[in-house]
């Protein structure tokens, strides 16, 4: 219990130190809040015009696509808060950064989220709520506590995934000299989870389930109100073994990764 108090108060003490720098840079946080406000007026655009032309794509409507959609955002936001920083590692290993929450009394992989969280990620979280709802009412989803509740479980189990994914992707830096990591791939993917899968190939439906499980963002917690499609398993049981698989496996890939660190060289 007291080393979980002793890490949130880490946290809350990081949260506090990226409010200040928040507060001297408001034009740029703003001008994020406007970028985001701005892509997401345009996807919605672009769905809206897409369902005037075609009611239905495979069989999805455009309240079912935009729940798909919805998941997605808020898997990505939350994501983006916890993990987003793992994208600075590169520039920690080169600037020699690294070597300093080497010294410090807590994980490095833990030092490194929280030394940048991504404020903004936390209005596309609470955007991806608001699509959510959104297509709820339009598909006459009950919207109570119930339902909430499964959204948010959701929304933690979908975002810890793609954090597992980020760490295993981040880490290959360790193994290529810190020359090479999938994560701009990963993120390339990710783009396909915010339609429906079935409207793909059943390769790449294969992949983003069984391979690269970004499926599990948003595909099946839609299809779990919807129940569109007989997936043949509990979604809630299958993304508990996911996200336990890859918190081994990146643990595991991590540590290995950390002991062939021999410094930037300066």
């Amino acid at each position: 219990m007291k080393i979980f108090l002793y890490y949130i108060s880490i946290i809350i003490t990081f949260i506090k130190f990226n409010i200040k720098r928040l507060s001297e840079y408001k034009v740029d946080f703003y001008l994020g809040i406007f970028c985001i406000l701005l892509t997401q007026s345009l996807n919605l655009s672009f769905f809206y015009l897409i369902f005037e032309a075609v009611p239905e794509i495979s069989g999805w409507n455009l309240y079912e696509v935009l729940l798909v959609y919805g998941f997605y955002t808020l898997n990505y936001g939350f994501f983006m808060f916890l993990f987003g920083n793992l994208r600075s590692l590169k520039g920690y290993l080169f600037s020699g950064e690294f070597e300093t929450m080497l010294i410090r009394p807590i994980p490095p992989i833990f030092h490194i989220m929280i030394s940048g969280f991504d404020e903004r990620s936390i209005f596309q979280t609470i955007l991806g709520f608001i699509i959510i709802l959104y297509s709820f009412l339009n598909l006459n989803i009950a919207i109570n506590f119930t339902t909430i509740g499964y959204v948010i479980v959701f929304m933690i189990l979908g975002s810890l995934i793609f954090g597992g994914i980020a760490i295993i992707a981040e880490t290959i830096l360790f193994y290529t000299r810190y020359s090479f990591t999938p994560i701009d791939s990963i993120f390339f993917l990710a783009q396909f989870v915010k339609y429906p899968m079935s409207i793909f190939g059943t390769v790449l439906k294969e992949i983003l389930t069984f391979v690269i499980p970004l499926g599990f963002l948003s595909y099946y917690p839609s299809n779990f109100f919807l129940n569109k499609v007989n997936i043949g398993f509990n979604v809630f049981l299958v993304e508990g073994i996911i996200l336990c698989v890859l918190a081994i496996i990146s643990k595991k890939f991590f540590d290995r990764g950390l002991k062939k660190y021999e410094g930037n060289g300066n």
